[in-house]
């Protein structure tokens, strides 16, 4: 959690100095603190032991957790959503990947590129690093929102010894941790 927090610091203090991106704020490196903060309490809600969490079974913290969730999922969509293309004006990321593009005279568009054939006339693409670790990631925020959405719960209604709708576990506290 330390090192989460000092790089979180750094890119704090870097953002006004570097100014490597024209739409880059000190306000940007904030939400992005907050939002890890977030996810240690999160992670740190979650685990298991009473004598270091004292609110295992608190249901204001779990009540805190889920209303949090909800606020930077909303925040995350509406910013998607605000920064998609609107007519007549281009988006941030539509300008940065333009400048991508390396010489667009000469580009191909992907449906006009060729596939790699096999034997059996089956077409395969190359599989890039970028494709691979987009793939990673958005099995890690599956995973994630899973878990949200869960909160690996273990609802036991109908036995009457136990009313742990949302369980604290060691597995939920580690992967919390790790999703950060």
């Amino acid at each position: 959690m330390g090192l989460t927090l000092a790089a979180a610091m750094l890119f704090f203090i870097l953002v006004p100095l570097a100014k490597t991106r024209p739409d880059a704020s000190i306000l940007t490196s904030a939400i992005v603190w907050a939002y890890i903060t977030y996810m240690q309490w999160a992670a740190l809600a979650s685990y298991p032991n009473e004598a270091c969490n004292p609110f295992v079974d608190s249901s204001g913290n779990t009540t805190a957790q889920i209303i949090l969730g909800l606020f930077f999922t909303f925040v995350a969509m509406t910013a998607i959503a605000g920064s998609s293309k609107k007519e007549g004006t281009a988006n941030i990321a539509q300008v940065a990947n333009t400048a991508l593009l390396e010489d667009e005279a000469n580009a191909v568009k992907i449906e006009d590129a060729e596939a790699v054939t096999k034997k059996d006339n089956t077409m395969v693409f190359e599989i890039t690093t970028a494709t691979i670790l987009f793939q990673l990631l958005l099995v890690f925020a599956a995973i994630y929102y899973s878990m949200l959405l869960t909160n690996w719960g273990d609802p036991s209604i109908l036995d009457d010894t136990t009313l742990n709708y949302f369980d604290n576990t060691s597995s939920a506290y580690t992967l919390k941790l790790i999703a950060q």
